[in-house]
């Protein structure tokens, strides 16, 4: 399960889990913690594009994914298996494939369960490569009106105590995952008609695979971990009202931000399209003009400053210079 954050990915997985023999855990993150630039991808908002893999993880890379998984999939693993895996990344033997299949199978309860439901949105910029490892899998994506994913995405970092996103980070985000999903051509459900839909628009993504789901599943299989409050709503009646807050939320500059940088998804996955009035518009474009003209003006400002920061050093080094030829 893939796409942008806040999106409804985690609705998805509760629904997948309707599919016969399935298991599934909180997110893994795993294959960003196995990308050898890891570390070049600070933020989610700006994916590192050209992403490399080990082909044999190394003890460093499995302490990384260990570390990772144990704090944020509450991974539960014996001291042997542990100890086995690291011998196998010393030895040079352990794999991508071979490690994400020995971890997986730590949340599967019984060896009926052989359908594993992964639900990481960052996956999202991974999609090929968890082609290349796993060439049966299955990819589901869900969009989401990126209006309303700017909202709950920063109710859910302001419960974490986290600074919100700007608009054009999660701008950004959003018309990153549509592209990678388009890019992959894998089925996409709009997390609108999900909601009124739950069963019917997952069996229609899931067509031709095999999979389908029987039911409105309410088992709480690990989807998510106990710190994750904002999640804890997932297995709640679905209410529909969860759409198009933001109409009552966002300013008109706001609406008009995310207009002007996701127009071109908006209206292929049929969102609103907000009309502004001339006067209005206007209004809008002379306050950015405003805000790019300070924020020039700003820079300008400082680089002066700067510039004579260094002409008053080098000056003054001239003239260390030439007192000390003279004497």
């Amino acid at each position: 399960m893939v796409g942008c954050p806040r999106s409804g990915t985690t609705l998805l997985q509760r629904l997948m889990l309707g599919v016969e023999n399935s298991f599934s855990m909180p997110e893994t993150d795993y294959f960003r913690q196995v990308a050898i630039n890891y570390y070049l991808a600070t933020r989610s908002s700006r994916p590192v594009k050209a992403l490399t893999y080990e082909k044999f993880l190394s003890p460093k890379t499995l302490a990384r994914v260990l570390t990772s998984m144990k704090k944020n999939a509450e991974l539960n693993m014996s001291s042997e298996q542990v100890s086995e895996l690291y011998q196998s990344a010393t030895n040079g033997r352990l794999v991508t494939a071979d490690l994400f299949d020995c971890l997986a199978y730590t949340y599967s309860k019984d060896s009926e369960e052989t359908v594993l439901i992964e639900k990481t949105p960052a996956h999202v910029f991974h999609i090929p490569v968890i082609k290349s490892i796993f060439p049966d899998a299955v990819f589901v994506g869900v969009v989401r009106d990126p209006r309303d994913v700017y909202l709950s995405f920063n109710k859910m970092l302001s419960q974490q105590g986290k600074p919100d996103r700007s608009i054009h980070e999660v701008a950004n985000m959003w018309n990153s995952a549509l592209c990678e999903m388009e890019a992959a051509s894998i089925p996409v459900i709009r997390y609108e008609d999900m909601i009124l839909d739950p069963v019917g628009q997952v069996n229609a993504a899931l067509k031709d695979t095999g999979l389908f789901v029987t039911d409105m599943n309410t088992n709480k299989n690990k989807i998510f971990q106990k710190s994750e409050t904002w999640k804890s709503n997932v297995f709640d009646r679905i209410d529909s009202s969860n759409t198009g807050k933001y109409q009552e939320k966002l300013t008109d500059f706001e609406l008009y931000e995310f207009q002007r940088l996701c127009r071109s998804g908006l209206l292929k996955w049929h969102y609103r399209d907000e009309q502004f009035n001339t006067k209005v518009k206007f209004r809008l474009i002379y306050l950015l003009n405003s805000i790019k003209w300070f924020g020039i003006k700003l820079i300008m400002y400082y680089k002066a400053i700067f510039q004579s920061i260094m002409q008053n050093f080098v000056r003054g080094r001239q003239q260390e210079m030439s007192t000390s030829g003279l004497s």
